[in-house]
């Protein structure tokens, strides 16, 4: 776990504990289960309800709270371990990235010729990165002799295009702290956010990804409604399968824990469009 990751935890807890209070429980090892669903499921400032990745990662908080509390005997049960946040239905409509429009994208997407913060972006989500995965990956994380990032639990392997490219956003990221007389951090000085994961609000961190992916693609000429930020991920998704023609490896791409939503990537027009020509492409 990231610093950035771990004050994003502290702060939901600190939520949390409010929210107990509030509810009557003043010691949170006696929260019962209705109060944590109701934390879990609690709508925001405008009324507004949560989104369920925001729903899952409350659960996830609270329940990883409750493991050093049973550990410490300071309750029995964790009121957790009952809940769930439904998924939705699979609604995905795929509009994978062409090979074409990739190279567009990597040779056009920066703002400006000193914009290294989207190139990096995009060259992340390439490289398989959600956008959760993106925001938490800080400069630490970039392997720049193996060509390679870490994402969580798993290394993404990066070709010299995208190793070159996030050289060169490292190197902006050095030349902002001196400028600003700050100290050096690699687990916090963020590769794909202009500050810190930390200085954030939770809910803003998946949109400030998803508004700079979309800003790379609109400065590409790539901004049609039908393309998406989630376009850039299915390509890459779509690129692994035709090199591979294994779902699994997909999942591997992903972080995916399941082979089906590995599979709702896979275009098969995509697939008997641009599958041959990623495969000759590769070979040379």
């Amino acid at each position: 776990m990231t610093p950035g990751t771990a004050q994003m935890y502290v702060r939901i807890f600190s939520y949390f504990v409010r929210f107990a209070a509030a509810s009557g429980f003043p010691d949170v090892a006696c929260v019962d289960e209705e109060t944590c669903q109701a934390f879990v499921a609690a709508t925001g400032r405008r009324g507004a309800p949560p989104a369920p990745s925001t729903s899952r990662f409350r659960l996830t908080v609270v329940r990883d709270a409750f493991k050093p509390l049973q550990a410490a005997g300071r309750t029995k049960l964790d009121p957790t371990q009952g809940l769930r946040v439904a998924r939705g239905p699979q609604s995905r409509i795929l509009r994978p990235l062409t090979p074409h429009e990739v190279s567009r994208l990597r040779s056009a997407g920066r703002q400006s010729p000193r914009d290294y913060l989207r190139p990096s972006a995009v060259e992340l989500a390439l490289a398989g990165g959600s956008h959760a995965e993106i925001a938490n990956t800080v400069v630490a994380a970039l392997d720049m002799q193996r060509g390679r990032v870490r994402f969580d639990e798993r290394h993404a392997t990066l070709d010299p295009f995208a190793t070159a490219t996030l050289a060169a956003r490292l190197a902006a990221c050095r030349r902002e702290v001196r400028r600003t007389r700050e100290d050096w951090d690699p687990d916090a000085v963020s590769v794909a956010l202009p500050r810190p994961l930390s200085t954030y609000p939770v809910t803003s961190v998946a949109p400030t990804i998803s508004a700079n992916l979309r800003r790379a693609l609109t400065n590409a000429g790539l901004g049609r409604a039908e393309i998406r930020p989630a376009s850039i991920r299915e390509y890459a998704a779509n690129r692994t399968f035709a090199l591979t023609g294994k779902v699994e490896s997909v999942a591997d791409l992903l972080g995916l824990a399941s082979l089906d939503v590995a599979r709702g990537f896979i275009d098969s027009a995509w697939q008997h469009q641009f599958g041959q020509l990623v495969r000759s492409h590769d070979l040379h």
